[in-house]
């Protein structure tokens, strides 16, 4: 397996949609979406979704050719924020966890954003149950603020970590 991202395209959509399912199973905290609500229920939303400009997913697949890690970066077209990028869908399947996938992703995914013009600061957040933030220190993020009560499931409550990276801050 080759550690090394890539852009998903449009013959990539069927895959990423089976790592976009295990991805809102296996940890249901981490994302506000779930399998019945998500706005991708199918892989062909994927297509449309990632032939709009600033609109990317990196991903890394196992020798296999199925999807192992991912990240999604997106610009918003909104004149106020044209600054900024956001990371999204960060997950790394759990047979292949502690390997440096989930930092290669979101390094791309940043480096992507930041080749975007206009674009300085890249914007994430993550569950405080997560054991991603570490990950996300050594890109370079840093913690912004504190959302609590942000998700509920099951009648559990989850706090969120809003991180930002700001490109020269490193």
């Amino acid at each position: 397996m080759s550690a090394e991202p890539f852009k998903l395209g449009a013959g990539d959509a069927e895959r990423y949609w089976r790592l976009r399912q295990m991805m809102l199973m296996d940890t249901p905290w981490a994302f506000a979406s779930d399998p019945e609500s998500d706005n991708a229920r199918d892989s062909s939303s994927f297509i449309s979704r990632l032939s709009e400009p600033y609109n990317e997913i990196l991903a890394i697949a196992a020798d296999s050719g199925e999807l192992v890690a991912s990240a999604g970066v997106v610009r918003r077209p909104r004149k106020k924020i044209w600054h900024r990028a956001d990371i999204w869908g960060v997950y790394v399947h759990p047979e292949h966890r502690r390997r440096g996938l989930g930092f290669a992703v979101v390094k791309a995914a940043v480096y992507e954003a930041l080749g975007w013009p206009e674009v300085d600061s890249v914007c994430l957040s993550l569950s405080e149950r997560s054991d991603a933030r570490g990950v996300y220190e050594r890109v370079g993020f840093r913690q912004w603020g504190y959302e609590p009560d942000c998700l509920r499931l099951d009648g559990e409550t989850y706090d969120e970590i809003h991180m930002v990276y700001r490109a020269g801050a490193e």
